[in-house]
């Protein structure tokens, strides 16, 4: 990893080579704190290849529980925060260029709540690009279900009907992550029955619907919570003029082994 780092950081290879190194970061098996370590200088290098940096450090996360406390992971983590500024204004194309793809990479590592604060900014504030914002939302994808804050102004962008469809249905997923939340069950709900948005309703309808009727283990918790929904058949509607979410998968009993698509 070293040596990659070193090649990358002189002027030896052209842009092509360059993207097909930073992208061979992800394949490599059994990741350590020292790789980690050796790749923080290339953060600040070239915006493009964060996604193969940043999956280079989920590979550590995923075995190793507590990555969050390891001091290369806060500093990737920290360096990625400070390129997202208070809340993730941009002055030109370039820079929001690269805030996609910062936001993108803290998606990928996710296991550091302390940058929830600023993606809660980053998609709270109208003002910014909606992919931006978009992205922010997506950023939390691995981010624990502890930040009251950020879970209420989801909540916030979910139940607001005048918001775009794509963030209110960006919200609700995210939202979806978290069903042990205090009175999830109400106002869920509540903002089910005060829908007047028909993509949404058809949306949030066909979520729920795929959810009860999945087969992927790792949903039970969600499916008891959606077993106490009472959906309004209004929102059934033709998935070829309406926004439908759906899931194709199958789980194999006897071989403890499956897969889902979600769309």
């Amino acid at each position: 990893v070293e040596l990659m780092v070193q090649l990358l950081q002189s002027r030896e290879l052209n842009d092509g080579d360059k993207h097909t190194w930073y992208t061979s970061f992800a394949f490599l098996p059994k990741v350590t704190s020292e790789m980690v370590k050796s790749v923080l200088p290339l953060v600040n290098t070239h915006h493009k290849g964060l996604l193969g940096l940043s999956s280079l450090v989920y590979g550590y996360c995923r075995s190793n529980s507590r990555c969050s406390e390891n001091a290369n992971v806060r500093q990737f983590m920290d360096k990625l925060k400070q390129k997202l500024g208070n809340d993730c204004q941009v002055q030109s194309s370039e820079q929001f260029q690269e805030i996609i793809y910062v936001l993108k990479s803290i998606s990928n590592v996710g296991n550091y709540d302390s940058i929830v604060p600023t993606l809660q900014l980053c998609f709270e504030k109208e003002s910014n690009n909606i992919e931006i914002r978009l992205s922010a939302m997506n950023a939390l994808r691995r981010m624990s279900c502890d930040d009251q804050d950020s879970l209420n102004s989801l909540w916030n962008v979910y139940e607001r009907m005048t918001t775009d469809v794509e963030l209110r249905t960006t919200a609700f997923i995210q939202l979806m992550r978290c069903p042990d939340q205090n009175k999830f069950v109400d106002k869920l709900q509540k903002s089910i029955n005060r829908e007047t948005v028909n993509q949404v309703g058809s949306f949030v309808y066909s979520f729920i619907k795929s959810k009860r009727d999945s087969n992927d283990p790792t949903q039970t918790q969600l499916q008891s919570v959606f077993e106490q929904i009472r959906l309004d058949r209004r929102f059934d509607r033709d998935p070829r003029k309406y926004s439908r979410f759906t899931e194709i998968g199958h789980f194999n009993d006897k071989l403890n082994f499956g897969g889902q698509i979600e769309q």
